[in-house]
């Protein structure tokens, strides 16, 4: 690894992380990989404590970032993290939407006029469902009524919406599976499956029941396995340290590549559950044994690229930011034999 730190002295690194992707960092947890001339400690967050703790508290100097979050704050300009390609979360997302079936939703193309709960218009997750919705079936954000649902009222900060697109704010205890079950909205977005979901609720279901069939085929015709989070390192730290970046990024990669091998081995064991053995088969056969790459090979470029435009076009960041931005003042170089 990149030795170009003169200074004797370890570099104290505190590394924030959501507790989902522990499998991927634990062999940088444990000590099996280490990153030259630095000293790591970790810091387990829960989901929607890391997106906010990450940007607020200064003892992280590496965390894990959501990625609209921080394609935001560098769009503005004041963002106090240089990402590196690592990206820590990433995962399909046709399957993430929830309807009542008696609302005569049958397909995607059914959503228009209809009110579609979630939680923070800006969360990576909904601009990805989003853009989705509008390249692969033609509903465009102002096509839907969109509700979001916090137990906070909005600040006065709160984003404004581009022309024509409707967010009805509502401030409330209930959740979006409490709103959808009783039929105050007529879906939802969801990382997880919601409560009134998996407890069959009449009149609840997924919109795509064959989702990962879909995923699937989305995957083999544009090459786009959408990114969620990326890992960060504090701008000081990278313009202080001279190839700190690029030892960190190469620690995440040996951590991450550690963890692929464990589970391919894992999957092919007869007490490991048929369903963890079937997603390590399907993610394979679909992507290769580097299922969940790191770095900026043409794929994981295609996938960024997507996303930044989907987020000027959802008016998110006032400009179209670049690739070679998100990781700058590291060249884009350092990056491109991952």
């Amino acid at each position: 690894m990149d030795g170009q730190d003169m200074s004797n002295e370890k570099i104290r690194l505190t590394i924030a992380t959501g507790e989902r992707v522990q499998d991927k960092v634990r062999p940088l947890m444990d000590g099996t990989v280490r990153i030259d001339g630095c000293s790591l400690s970790f810091v387990p967050l829960g989901r929607g404590e890391m997106l906010v703790r990450a940007f607020e508290d200064p003892a992280f100097n590496v965390a894990e970032l959501s990625l609209s979050n921080y394609v935001t704050r560098r769009a503005g300009g004041e963002c106090p993290y240089v990402a590196i390609p690592a990206y820590i979360a990433r995962s399909f997302r046709h399957g993430d939407l929830y309807v009542r079936t008696d609302r005569n939703i049958a397909a995607p193309s059914d959503l228009r006029g209809k009110r579609i709960g979630i939680a923070e218009y800006e969360h990576t997750l909904y601009v990805w469902v989003r853009g989705i919705l509008e390249d692969e079936y033609g509903v465009r954000p102002d096509d839907v009524k969109w509700i979001s649902v916090s137990a906070h009222a909005p600040s006065g900060d709160a984003f404004k919406p581009p022309s024509g697109v409707s967010i009805e704010h509502v401030h409330s205890t209930r959740t979006l599976s409490d709103m959808l079950e009783a039929g105050d909205i007529d879906a939802l977005i969801s990382v997880l499956p919601p409560p009134c979901f998996t407890r069959r609720v009449p009149n609840i279901a997924r919109l795509l029941p064959d989702h990962q069939a879909i995923e699937d085929d989305y995957f083999r015709r544009t090459g786009v396995f959408p990114i969620l989070h990326i890992m960060g390192i504090r701008k000081e730290l990278v313009e202080r340290h001279p190839g700190l970046a690029q030892r960190v990024f190469e620690g995440f990669v040996a951590a991450k590549d550690i963890a692929l091998a464990t589970e391919a081995k894992a999957s092919a064991r007869s007490s490991t559950p048929a369903y963890l053995a079937a997603m390590h088969h399907r993610m394979t056969s679909l992507m290769g044994k580097d299922s969940y790459s790191y770095g900026l090979n043409e794929r994981d470029r295609r996938t960024l690229s997507l996303f930044l435009d989907y987020h000027h076009r959802q008016g998110l960041s006032d400009r179209r930011v670049e690739i070679a931005e998100l990781f700058s003042p590291v060249p884009l170089s350092e990056y491109d034999s991952a």
